[in-house]
């Protein structure tokens, strides 16, 4: 998002077609990285739980304490929090992105 406003917006001279689609490149991505990232943050989540548990099977109440009633627990939530709300948000991006490219054609051979 932030490269589209401050990179794509600002440079006038790029076609708006080529600014769409590198503003959809670019916000797809991001999902890619934000997909990583989710993963990540759950396999960290995982390995907390194993380091405080031990060879115990995954527990939901005990991971639902972790995660509700500890700081590293509230910190987790905020990340995986962010993670969430920047994939869904790229991939929003993309889709308007594409969806406006589209009307805006359409617009064009309407008009013809």
């Amino acid at each position: 998002m932030a490269f589209r406003f401050a990179v794509l917006d600002r440079s006038r001279a790029l076609d708006p077609r080529v600014r769409d689609a590198l503003s959809v490149v670019t916000a797809s991505r991001a999902a890619v990285v934000c997909g990583v990232f989710l993963v990540a943050a759950l396999a960290r989540f995982y390995l907390q739980h194993r380091m405080m548990m031990g060879d115990v099977g995954v527990d939901v109440t005990h991971m639902r304490t972790m995660a509700m009633e500890t700081h590293w627990g509230g910190a987790w939530l905020i990340q995986f929090g962010a993670g969430v709300v920047a994939l869904v948000g790229s991939y929003w991006r993309r889709v308007v992105t594409q969806q406006g490219g589209r009307s805006r054609r359409s617009l064009v051979s309407s008009s013809r």
